[in-house]
């Protein structure tokens, strides 16, 4: 069973396989935006990104699948106020 997940974790990723929702940028001048990641011992690779790794700060997880993992990110996004 998952653990539940109430509010993004600002420490270094845990060293576990597994799919996160993280927070993205490519500039932090030009904000911030929520998505999905793979992790692997904690080591994040965004796919489809020309090699763009972060230390995974920003992060929640892991997740069952990637759609729940970018799921849980869009409805947490930092940039949006309620």
């Amino acid at each position: 069973m998952m653990a539940e997940h109430s509010e993004w974790c600002w420490d270094p990723m845990p060293a576990v396989d597994g799919w996160f929702a993280v927070i993205r940028s490519w500039d932090f001048a030009e904000g911030i935006f929520p998505d999905a990641a793979w992790a692997s011992k904690g080591k994040i690779a965004y796919p489809h990104n020309g090699g763009l790794t972060l230390d995974g700060s920003g992060h929640a997880g892991p997740f069952p699948t990637e759609a729940e993992a970018r799921k849980w990110a869009e409805a947490h996004d930092p940039e949006k106020t309620d």
